[in-house]
């Protein structure tokens, strides 16, 4: 399966979920970031290879995006980084790509995710994320095909 086809079966479990969903969380830590190993609170440092997760105080996950706003806020600036980001009256998180072309006009910004509010404010905004992750990586695709 490609990075694609994986962000995209997991934003699919994001809109499906109705809260906070420690395994969701723990499968988007280890999507998004494959090369981090995060240990128990606590854990030598000696115990290398031990793939597990620092308990934290909402989901018990060192990745807690879908009960933490700040985790979201936090895994955006990780991401996407300087990508700018706004919350509407009706809910929606947008996250916007600069766009050079655009630059001297009014708005030098184009939408790059607009999502439809889901069950909370934390799978709303993680699926604004992944809509500009899987957007910004089939462009990448789209040009070298």
């Amino acid at each position: 399966m490609d990075r694609i086809d994986t962000l995209k079966q997991l934003q699919t479990r994001l809109r499906n979920s109705s809260g906070a969903d420690r395994a969701l969380d723990e499968d988007i830590f280890a999507a998004l970031f494959p090369e981090k190993e995060v240990r128990l609170a606590g854990m030598p440092d000696y115990a290398i290879g031990i793939r597990m997760f620092k308990y934290g105080h909402e989901t018990a996950t060192a990745l807690c995006v879908t009960a933490s706003l700040d985790a979201c806020v936090g895994l955006m600036r990780e991401k996407l980084p300087g990508k700018p980001w706004s919350k509407t009256a009706s809910g929606r998180y947008r996250i916007w790509e600069d766009d050079e072309s655009l630059r001297l006009q009014a708005n030098p910004f184009r939408l790059l995710a607009d999502p439809d509010p889901l069950a909370t404010d934390c799978l709303t905004f993680c699926d604004a994320i992944f809509s500009a992750l899987i957007a910004q990586l089939e462009a990448i695709t789209e040009t070298v095909d």
